[in-house]
């Protein structure tokens, strides 16, 4: 039985697939924002508005607090920055950190299931 080597592709081949892998993970990513961002404010318009979870957590972001029971205190920050941002009067800009949040979880997972495929132990699993 005979093994098999794979040879590894030049650096800047590899450098050239991870720029490609960055560019599709991000505009996946610029996608997901717009996505999220458009069908707010077309909810919006639709008639639906801040959920009763949400205004909670603009009210916890107006009398801040280190900790509070039952949500991190992070919470009621981002609220807080978003509210002397935007006004409390529009859903997109109250949903705005966990858009930008989703997208970067979906531009880190491109960009890990890249470096996984490309760096696996076993050639076969990346397939």
């Amino acid at each position: 039985m005979s093994s098999t080597t794979i040879s590894a592709l030049p650096t800047s081949a590899r450098r050239a697939d991870l720029r490609l892998v960055v560019w599709i993970s991000l505009a996946f990513a610029a996608i997901k924002v717009a996505l999220h961002i458009i069908t707010n404010i077309i909810a919006q318009h639709a008639g639906y508005g801040i959920f009763r979870d949400e205004m909670y957590y603009l009210i916890c972001g107006q009398r801040l607090a280190f900790g509070y029971v039952d949500q991190p205190p992070m919470v009621a920050v981002v609220a807080r920055v978003t509210e002397m941002l935007f006004g409390h009067d529009h859903m997109w800009s109250l949903r705005l950190f966990p858009a930008l949040a989703g997208g970067a979880k979906v531009f880190l997972t491109g960009v890990i299931a890249f470096t996984c495929a490309t760096r696996s132990l076993h050639p076969n699993l990346s397939a």
